[in-house]
């Protein structure tokens, strides 16, 4: 529980910084976290609500992933987000989450839903640096809901593209190695399902809501 705290003037470490200001990430290889063992254990009930996020490079999330393994049962509630200057809420391969009532002004992306990232070097397929390779199951159907939210966007040239709620399934037509861990992310068709975004209410620079080899998913009632 992350109740009623405030994230605040996160000075970027390069003129393009991709830290979130409450990182939720991975323990599976020194490049991303040093000093911790490194057995890919994932996260389980998480939440973050009622807290403040201001003047830093992103909010809440995750920038690693560990290939078919899920941070599960996920709650962003009631937060505030100012000047973000990219991503307010990054979920990658977080199943079972909510993200509801939050507020955000003046970022790059306010929600961005991932299964796959478009970098090999990002996407793991072992833990304890490369010396395992962890294997698990995919699942497309991420029980994710987007609701209630306001969203308001402006240009940055940081960006991949301006956008209030992104979803990002991919399908990988060919093997893609990871120079990092040595390890081999395989084709497939990574994509993502079970979202539901609603009555979200949204002002952008850029998309309003976009979708990337998605399925099976609800969007209803939303402002743009």
């Amino acid at each position: 529980m992350i109740d009623g705290c405030t994230f605040r003037d996160m000075a970027p470490t390069t003129e393009v910084s991709t830290h979130e200001a409450l990182q939720l990430d991975l323990a599976v290889h020194d490049s991303i976290f040093g000093f911790v063992y490194q057995d890919g254990t994932m996260l389980k009930n998480v939440t973050v609500q009622n807290c403040t996020f201001s003047n830093v490079p992103r909010g809440i999330g995750s920038h690693s992933l560990l290939l078919n393994a899920y941070n599960e049962n996920i709650k962003i509630l009631n937060n505030t987000f100012k000047n973000i200057e990219q991503d307010c809420i990054v979920t990658l391969n977080y199943l079972d989450v909510e993200i509801s009532g939050n507020t955000m002004t003046d970022c790059g992306v306010g929600v961005l839903v991932q299964s796959s990232k478009k970098s090999p070097t990002t996407i793991f397929t072992t833990t304890h640096n490369g010396t395992q390779t962890y294997t698990g199951t995919f699942v497309p159907n991420l029980k994710t809901v987007i609701k209630n939210n306001t969203i308001k966007t402006r240009y940055n040239k940081w960006n991949d593209s301006i956008c209030g709620i992104k979803v990002f399934g991919r399908n990988i037509t060919s093997p893609e190695y990871n120079e990092t861990d040595h390890g081999t992310i395989p084709a497939g068709d990574y994509y993502i399902s079970g979202v539901e975004i609603s009555n979200n209410t949204i002002t952008t620079a850029g998309y309003g809501i976009h979708l990337t080899n998605a399925r099976d998913s609800v969007i209803t009632g939303n402002s743009i």
